[in-house]
């Protein structure tokens, strides 16, 4: 599967990955159901520090770049280092099944 296959490429290229989301978004677009095509990746990793936005994609895109060549069409990346992630409270939650709040 090409999401195992873009997870695989990625934590590799980092030396320290501390945690790794990724969602097949192909289906929400019209004609791509199934086609592995459309991806939303979420990684923490030190190896971002320092690092601006632009310089941390054009390094995903890069280690991705024969994905690209072999189908895959789009990639939202959201690219942090652990200290980012740390300021940002809510960010690996999981809404409530339903809408229903816990209690």
């Amino acid at each position: 599967m090409r999401s195992d296959r873009i997870k695989s490429k990625i934590i590799s290229s980092c030396t320290e990955v501390t945690h790794f989301d990724i969602d097949d978004e192909s289906h929400k677009h019209a004609g791509r159901k199934g086609t592995e095509s459309h991806f939303k990746v979420l990684v923490v990793a030190s190896d971002f520090d320092g690092k601006s936005r632009v310089q941390r994609q054009r390094d995903i895109y890069k280690v991705l770049d024969d994905e690209f060549k072999s189908g895959l069409h789009a990639l939202s990346l959201r690219l942090l280092t652990p200290l980012e992630a740390e300021s940002q409270p809510g960010l690996f939650a999981t809404p409530d099944c339903g809408g229903h709040k816990s209690s």
